[in-house]
Parts: C-alpha cells; sequence; structure tokens
C-alpha cells in the first residue's frame, strides 16, 4: 500500500491557503515526494482525482462530508457522496474530539449507499486530541 499525504489549497470550511502556508506545509516532507498539491476541496472531487483509494480522516472531517450546507440541497450532497462508490472510495475514519464531545464513527449518521466503505477506530485503540492546525503550529 502506498500512503500519499494531499494537501488541499481550497478546502471546502476554511479560507483558501496562502503561498506561505503552502510552503511551509510542504517543508514538512523535506525530500519525500509522498504528497500532492490539490484545489479539492470536497472529498467528491478528490474521489474523481483519486479512484480506488482509501482516505484516512477525521470523525470530524466526516460529519463535514455529510452537512448538507456544503451542497445545494439534500439530492446535491447524495450525488455527491455517492460518487464514492462510483470511484471505489473508502474512509479510515479515527474518532475526533467535537464541541469538547469525543465523537467515533458510531456516532455518526452514515448514509446507508456508503455505510460499508466506512472503518472507524474506537477511543480505545487510538485517541489524540491535537488538532491539524495545531500540529502545524508546534512543527514551526
Amino acid at each position: 500500500m502506498h500512503t500519499t499525504f494531499e494537501i488541499c489549497a481550497r478546502n471546502a470550511d476554511k479560507p483558501p491557503l496562502t503561498f506561505y502556508e503552502i510552503k511551509r506545509t510542504l517543508d514538512q516532507f523535506q525530500n519525500d515526494e509522498s504528497w500532492v498539491l490539490t484545489s479539492a476541496g470536497r472529498f467528491s472531487e478528490k474521489a474523481e482525482m483519486f479512484p480506488n483509494s482509501v482516505f484516512i480522516i477525521g470523525a470530524d472531517t466526516l460529519l463535514r462530508v455529510f452537512d448538507e450546507k456544503f451542497y445545494n440541497n439534500h439530492k446535491d450532497m447524495m450525488d455527491h457522496i455517492n460518487r464514492f462508490n462510483d470511484h471505489n472510495i473508502n474512509f479510515l475514519v479515527f474518532g475526533r474530539k467535537v464541541d469538547k464531545k469525543f465523537v467515533s464513527l458510531e456516532g455518526i449518521k452514515v448514509p446507508e449507499i456508503i455505510r460499508t466503505r466506512c472503518t472507524g477506530f474506537e477511543e480505545a485503540s487510538f485517541r489524540d486530541d491535537i488538532s491539524s492546525t495545531e500540529l502545524r503550529l508546534i512543527k514551526n
């Protein structure tokens, strides 16, 4: 299995990264070529770019995948979610602290059409409450 880190310059839920932030993030990899820079803000876009992949994400991110505010309406959201089936995408979901409460895959209402594509890690097997933003601050 090959692991590739995706650095997204235009996340659906955050402001676009500046050139400085992109460079700082890429500098963490030094000579390692296991990264790709995209502007795919939605996971449905990532699915089209990286078919037959397993995305490793936090439960907080999966919650946003199923948040209708990022879509035109419920049907649009379900069309985007169905792309995970179209492109053979699976998710490895780690529990995360969300609003002072630990949330794992079992606490997320996953649409039936992709439920079997999600595998979760429970709090007892893995828990680290540091956010990706905090990790970037520590490294710099």
